[in-house]
């Protein structure tokens, strides 16, 4: 119980220092006094030093240890390997794609291919695996640790979709026409399936199914348990 614990605070640490430093009442003025490369690398320091506790603990001595909380069906196995390729994907096209903050140095921004599913694809993607292990986690430490990654994605995203649409012209609208979980601005009838795939850079398409494809064959030797 106490690496559980360790594990939420150092995930309310990590988050909330990453919306406090982000926040618009607080990260003009730091880049004003420190610059905007000093800015950026005190934020990833900062960012660096309250997530790496995270996996220290966790890899270290908490993964899979303690008692069993409850039982997890085997039939929820299937659904989460689904939701790991969907975050796959997402990732390797989030990763190639231009996130909506960096549009935003440009012109308003604009959904296309992958952002017409989600409009923050990375966050989505860490949204996902940390839900996919949920469904198959049965121990505490186990929730904690995947349970942060939906929390931090959540609030995170959140932040940033209120501070864009607050002090962006053109971001509100953007934020009406898509959606954080993946899919939903498409089942909303929002944004069209058929441009998303036409759009979809499809070398990372390729990417994230390859990555898919080695976690599921060698997740037993990576993590210890089988995907």
């Amino acid at each position: 119980m106490p690496d559980t614990i360790s594990i939420l605070l150092w995930w309310a640490a990590f988050t909330a220092t990453h919306i406090l430093l982000c926040a618009n009442p607080i990260r003009p003025r730091l880049v004003k006094v420190l610059g905007e490369l000093p800015f950026q690398g005190v934020y990833s320091l900062v960012s660096f030093a309250t997530i790496t506790p995270i996996f220290w603990i966790y890899f270290g001595s908490a993964r899979h240890a303690g008692d069993v909380q409850f039982h997890t069906p085997g039939l929820a196995r299937a659904p989460a390997a689904l939701l790991m390729a969907l975050a796959c994907l997402l990732l390797a096209s989030g990763v190639v794609s231009p996130a909506p903050s960096s549009m935003l140095k440009r012109h308003a921004p604009r959904a296309m291919g992958v952002m017409r599913i989600t409009r923050h694809p990375v966050s989505a993607a860490f949204f996902l695996i940390g839900l996919a292990h949920l469904l198959v986690a049965d121990r505490a430490a186990d929730l904690a640790f995947f349970g942060g990654f939906c929390l931090f994605a959540v609030l995170a995203t959140a932040h940033q979709d209120l501070r864009k649409s607050a002090s962006v012209e053109g971001y509100s609208a953007f934020r009406q026409q898509t959606s954080f979980l993946p899919f939903a601005a498409v089942l909303q009838r929002k944004q069209p399936l058929g441009a998303a795939l036409r759009e979809w850079p499809w070398p990372a398409f390729a990417l994230g199914a390859g990555l898919f494809v080695a976690l599921y064959l060698f997740h037993g030797q990576l993590f210890g348990a089988a995907l």
